[in-house]
């Protein structure tokens, strides 16, 4: 192999924010790059970033970027004469790195030896305990000869030189997959039987080990870079401590909180581990340090980029997957250890589709709009593009939850720290439920401010509970309401208004659970001011309010947030109008950097059109364009006042209409499975009885 390898295109195996990453780099080299995706990644933002796309497979059919063939076939098809395999998938697969060379494509990644001796976690930490670097006791999956012992076998050998709690863990692959505690010999087999089920399917291997669980651990992890000449450099510590379920959620560089002597010592072994290794390209090696004692044990090396590296790339100004093309290409190391300098802190934030109120469980679904506010000191790596006009997008149920990074850099931690939580304030995701106001509210956390999270922290109960109730329409401002309304309705009650300054006008909006909020808007004497008032309730009846109580300016409805003044201050709110019969979405921040969840209000229309007929008394009519799921009654049939009549669902909430006093069905008008529109009678009741009575 010759010293040095020409690429001029580079095909990456990966997705989403990953693939965006690696484009980039390979962009910003000035090389050729192909991008290869699944169905249900055929038109996402990655796929138009690349010079082309090569659709490689069918989730349907399994993971498209797990198929070694499909990959290496559109690499021909392409041209390409590298692949980068991204972090995930594929990227720690030695067997896929040894047909990508043996096809006569450049690997932009470790030799495959190295991924097989430091890949598998049981020949890592073989090799570790080896050369003096201390390791968490554990017992591994497979014999001497390399053969694998059964899972009753591994959970009984496991029982008797681990003990409990432990730690069942992936051989293969990363990321909290493959991962599981237990805390007694009944629940061993069942969880390894999962975690290799959950290995075999994200890696295509289940073999396992199992290692002592430490309580009160500190996730550090060391990057390092290594070219073919021999050379190492370590590029500083980061702590990821900041994990549910074993899967990062904030980051940063460096490690907060060590002496200098622990720091010195994890990039020794990292370095020493590397070395030993004749490692080649980006790595890390990741420690767990016992925050009681400080002492560390190496965990395992990561033979890849990890998701994490902005944070170093940010406190060192060295771009490591550019760095790991060029180590790829066979040149050296462009900078030596001495030269490698640190500046400032980096704190990294991942935004994921899950509810923190549900136990992190992740979430799928389109986006309706993602943005983030530009400041100083930040970088945004998304999957989603936030400077498209819209910045929708679709989150798979395919795949990771995670939406993309925001990562910020300052003088000092605390800076970074307040500029990463005002960012995430700043930022919009609107369409599917979120981490945002967790992550700031954890960034703001004490025990954050003072290094005292472990990788327990969020899973032991300190840091899961860190939000309230999921917000109601009673939790949103009276003041964001009106804005609401004004920002849907503001050309026509302009018109309204000029022509009969005295009308009110009122807008009645519906939350998922059914409550109800009136907002009442009565024109002032100047242009684009409002008195406004604010009921709610869960009737629907209006009820007048003869005098409004507070005055709004609306300034500007720009398309992604709404200005006004209020109380003499000028204050904005992101919206999304989806148009009528829509959701309008609402996200606001408090005074004292309150932060609020992201909310989805339907206007409901109480009266009649202007100029439309009247409903015919008993009728029941659809509250909103919706879908008739289920029609309870038939023609003639006796029904009494509460009575269940249809059921309609809208954005996917059912509501039963009711009867609204006792009577006999005249006329049934529609049947299930029926789309209706909002106002559309359903079902006429005929009255008997005393009407007084019926009425209640």
């Amino acid at each position: 192999m010759s010293p040095e390898r020409t690429i001029a295109t580079v095909l990456v195996a990966n997705r989403g924010e990953i693939a965006r990453r690696v484009l980039r780099a390979a962009r910003e080299l000035g090389l050729r790059s192909v991008a290869v995706h699944g169905t249900a990644d055929r038109d996402a933002v990655f796929t138009r970033e690349a010079d082309c796309a090569v659709s490689i497979g069918d989730e349907r059919d399994g993971l498209p970027y797990l198929d070694a063939d499909a990959i290496l076939a559109a690499a021909q098809q392409t041209g390409a004469d590298a692949i980068h395999p991204g972090y995930g998938f594929l990227a720690e697969n030695a067997e896929f790195a040894e047909r990508v060379l043996a096809a006569g494509l450049v690997w932009i990644g470790p030799p495959p030896a190295v991924m097989r001796a430091m890949g598998d976690k049981d020949a890592a930490k073989s090799r570790a305990r080896a050369l003096g670097v201390p390791v968490v006791p554990g017992v591994e999956g497979r014999r001497d000869d390399g053969t694998l012992l059964t899972h009753a076998e591994l959970a009984a050998a496991a029982v008797r030189d681990v003990g409990f709690p432990c730690l069942v863990k992936a051989a293969a692959g990363g990321g909290g997959r493959g991962m599981r505690r237990v805390d007694h010999a009944d629940a061993l087999l069942p969880a390894l039987d999962a975690a290799a089920l959950e290995a075999e399917r994200n890696f295509g291997d289940g073999t396992l080990l199992v290692e002592r669980y430490v309580g009160r651990g500190r996730h550090v992890e060391v990057q390092v870079l290594a070219d073919r000449h021999g050379n190492v450099v370590h590029l500083f510590e980061r702590d990821c401590s900041m994990q549910r379920r074993h899967q990062k959620l904030i980051e940063e560089a460096p490690a907060p909180f060590l002496p200098a002597h622990v720091r010195a010592a994890l990039a020794a072994d990292a370095v020493e581990l590397t070395r030993a290794l004749a490692y080649e390209s980006a790595g890390t090696v990741e420690f767990l340090v016992d925050a009681a004692t400080l002492e560390h044990h190496f965990l395992e090396v990561n033979a890849r980029v990890q998701v994490e590296h902005p944070v170093t790339e940010l406190i060192t100004g060295i771009d490591i997957v550019q760095t790991q093309i060029l180590i790829a290409m066979g040149l050296p190391l462009p900078f030596t250890q001495d030269a490698v300098r640190q500046s400032g802190f980096a704190v990294e934030a991942r935004i994921c589709v899950e509810d923190p109120r549900a136990g992190f469980a992740p979430q799928a679904g389109d986006v309706a709009r993602f943005s983030v506010r530009e400041q100083a000191g930040l970088r945004v790596d998304a999957a989603l593009e936030p400077s498209r006009a819209d910045g929708s997008g679709s989150i798979p149920v395919h795949y990771d939850s995670m939406v993309g990074k925001l990562i910020a850099h300052g003088p000092t931690r605390a800076v970074a720290i307040a500029r990463l939580a005002r960012a995430l304030e700043g930022t919009c995701l609107f369409g599917v439920t979120n981490n945002r106001t967790w992550l700031i509210a954890a960034l703001r956390h004490p025990d954050f401010a003072a290094g005292r999270v472990t990788t327990r922290w969020v899973d032991d109960g300190d840091g899961a509970d860190l939000l309230g109730p999921a917000p109601r329409l009673a939790d949103v401002p009276d003041v964001v309401l009106a804005v609401a309304a004004l920002g849907r309705h503001h050309a026509a009650l302009q018109r309204r208004f000029r022509s009969n300054p005295s009308r009110a006008d009122v807008t009645v909006f519906e939350a998922p659970d059914g409550e109800l909020a009136h907002v009442h808007l009565v024109a002032d004497r100047r242009p684009a001011h409002y008195r406004f008032a604010v009921e709610h309730g869960a009737d629907a009846m209006l009820h007048v309010v003869p005098q409004a109580e507070a005055v709004v300016e609306l300034v500007e409805v720009a398309p992604d947030r709404i200005f006004f003044r209020f109380d003499g201050h000028l204050q904005s709110v992101w919206h999304l109008d989806e148009g009528d019969d829509a959701h309008i979405w609402l996200q606001w921040s408090g005074a004292g950097g309150a932060t609020f969840d992201a909310v989805a209000l339907r206007e409901r229309s109480l009266l009649p059109e202007p100029g439309a007929a009247a409903p015919p008394a008993g009728a029941v009519v659809a509250p909103s364009s919706a879908v008739v799921v289920r029609v309870h009654v038939a023609e003639g049939d006796r029904v009494k006042r509460g009575d269940t009549l249809v059921t309609v669902e809208a954005m996917k909430m059912l509501t039963p209409l009711v009867a609204g006093a006792d009577g006999v069905v005249a006329a049934v008008l529609v049947s299930a499975g029926e789309s209706v529109v909002a106002g559309a009678t359903l079902v006429e009741v005929e009255a008997s009885g005393d009407p007084g009575e019926a009425e209640g």
